[in-house]
């Protein structure tokens, strides 16, 4: 996870880097290196912009340029990162989406450019989308895209690594799964956000119950006010 305030932004990222242990960690490192340097730049000024020049960066660091794929490291990570200035959200994502959970008060007809809705009694979740490919060399390079939203009060943003909805669990031994994941949120949305941490947490080990834990997990949450 990084967080940075950078003028009148306030910037958020939640990462997954490949490699558990000391190759997961070194990956960590260079990431959080090359955000701090890409984000302090005066002429980045947007989240796609910021992830292209991560891509880049990662490239040149773990000197990825060299177009035979079969002789290179794979190594990168997928990512979700967001910037908020007052009521605007900007985010742009490699792999990792961001949901916010919205009151219904606020037009649950709600559309925007590279989202979907699900619908709860309370609240609907705002899937805003990433691209699928993840920050590193990849046979299949694009542009990232960024979405804008914006916040309303009371807002709940969610940005979290793959590790909690591909663990498995349950009673035959399936993956939690992103829209039993979403439907949680939204049964929770009611609550206190510190409360809704320890809520996701024993909704976690439960469902996992006997099963190994297969990943690392980070999940990241914040409510406007």
């Amino acid at each position: 996870y990084w967080y940075e305030k950078r003028g009148d932004f306030f910037v958020v990222a939640c990462a997954d880097c490949t490699g558990h242990g000391v190759p997961g960690a070194f990956m960590s490192m260079i990431g959080t290196t090359l955000l701090n340097k890409i984000i302090e730049k005066k002429e980045v000024v947007s989240c796609h912009q910021a992830l292209r020049e991560l891509d880049e960066e990662l490239q040149k660091a773990l000197r990825q340029e060299d177009t035979d794929l079969d002789n290179i490291s794979m190594d990168g990570m997928d990512i979700a990162l967001c910037a908020i200035e007052g009521d605007l959200l900007i985010f742009a994502g490699a792999n990792n989406p961001l949901w916010i959970v919205r009151e219904n008060q606020f037009n649950s007809n709600f559309s925007a450019p590279r989202t979907s809705i699900v619908h709860g009694d309370t609240h609907f979740l705002i899937d805003c989308k990433a691209d699928r490919q993840p920050v590193s060399t990849y046979a299949r390079v694009m542009d990232f895209e960024q979405v804008y939203i914006k916040l309303e009060k009371n807002d709940s943003c969610f940005m979290f690594s793959d590790g909690i909805t591909d663990q498995f669990g349950g009673a035959k031994g399936k993956k939690w799964g992103k829209i039993r994941f979403m439907n949680f949120l939204l049964s929770i949305a009611n609550r206190p956000l510190p409360e809704q941490n320890d809520l996701i947490q024993e909704a976690f080990y439960e469902w996992k119950g006997k099963y190994q834990q297969i990943d690392d997990v980070c999940l990241i949450g914040f409510k406007i006010l």
